[in-house]
């Protein structure tokens, strides 16, 4: 019976044997370079190296490393490839060789590996050989034949509808997710309208259109009274006629602007402030015959007053054309107090 020369002392020395650093530098940049992909995943991975895998690594190493590395392939594959994954006996098939080997003599070495042996997860059947028509042994391993199917074929997750979460959640649970849906929904509705919705303050405006009537009334009583208008110089006149005119003019626009603004203004809320006062005032300053001075004093307040307020609605206000407004009106008043001032010197 022929014996085959024991192997295992060549692996333990493959295993023992000093690959320098650079030879393992310049291995691992031929092998990333040359080593097809589907080599180079079961190198990286780490995991179980198939023998026929290992088999055709060595065979590529031997093929594609120039000669001063070739002797360091045995080393590398049992260092690197196959030191942790096979038994002794089945990392003799990955074991590199000066030239490639037959599928004869790997079914040979396989063959007498189990019956002296016994291969662990290891059957031999006999097969055909394409080539010779002659029986032969193939090694089929017992467990599945591609190990890493879970990787390249991995199972679709279960698809989940609404429905199974809605009947899976709890309802203390479910009803906290609609509540708190609910809040955010009305704050964002909240938020848009604020966004959408231009804030406006009435009440500056309100102030102005009081004064302006104040203005009216005052000016109108002087013109249909006949004891005033006799008691007030007719220096007096223009400026009447132009407070009258002017301040007029100007609440008309200005209610203008604001009903364009969607503001409703009611009369009532431009009632006249101090009308049984002032009135009080120009009548008895008809009998004492104060009336210019009286009237003077009456008109230049309430003036400053316009003013003021025209001033404070100006600086309330963020809308263009509600400063261009204010700001006219600002700048009549101006002119108004000047010719008040101008109608009382003429008379001095």
């Amino acid at each position: 019976m022929k014996t085959m020369p024991p192997r295992s002392s060549h692996i333990s020395q493959d295993r023992a044997a000093i690959i320098p650093p650079r030879v393992q530098a310049e291995m691992a940049k031929r092998m990333q370079q040359t080593l097809p992909a589907n080599l180079q995943y079961y190198q990286r991975s780490g995991g179980y190296v198939p023998p026929h895998i290992q088999q055709q690594m060595a065979q590529h190493m031997q093929q594609t490393l120039p000669a001063n590395l070739k002797q360091y392939i045995g080393p590398y594959m049992q260092q690197r490839v196959a030191t942790q994954y096979l038994t002794p006996e089945a990392s003799l098939v990955a074991q590199s060789t000066p030239h490639p080997l037959s599928e004869h003599q790997i079914s040979h070495d396989l063959t007498h590996l189990s019956e002296r042996h016994e291969l662990p997860g290891m059957t031999v059947s006999p097969t055909i050989s394409p080539q010779t028509s002659k029986p032969q042994d193939e090694v089929q391993p017992s467990g599945p034949a591609e190990p890493y199917d879970f990787i390249t074929n991995p199972p679709s997750p279960p698809k989940t509808s609404f429905l199974d979460v809605f009947h899976e959640t709890s309802l203390p649970k479910l009803l906290g997710i609609l509540g708190g849906g609910f809040v955010v929904c009305l704050l964002l509705i909240v938020i848009l309208h604020s966004f959408l919705s231009t804030s406006f303050d009435l009440s500056p405006f309100l102030s102005v259109l009081q004064d302006q009537q104040e203005l009216i009334h005052l000016t109108s009583e002087v013109v249909q009274n006949p004891s005033e208008q006799a008691a007030l110089p007719p220096t007096y006149n223009n400026f009447i006629a132009t407070t009258q005119a002017t301040v007029t003019s100007s609440q008309n626009q200005l209610i203008n602007y604001l009903l364009l603004n969607k503001q409703k203004i009611n009369p009532k809320d431009i009632s006249l402030k101090e009308l049984t006062t002032t009135d009080s005032q120009l009548l008895a300053a008809v009998t004492s015959n104060t009336f210019p001075s009286t009237f003077q004093s009456i008109m230049t307040t309430e003036l400053n007053t316009y003013r003021a307020d025209i001033r404070f609605a100006y600086n309330q206000t963020t809308g263009k054309n509600g400063h261009i407004e204010l700001l006219n009106e600002y700048k009549q008043t101006g002119l108004l107090l000047k010719q008040l001032n101008e109608a009382n010197s003429a008379v001095n």
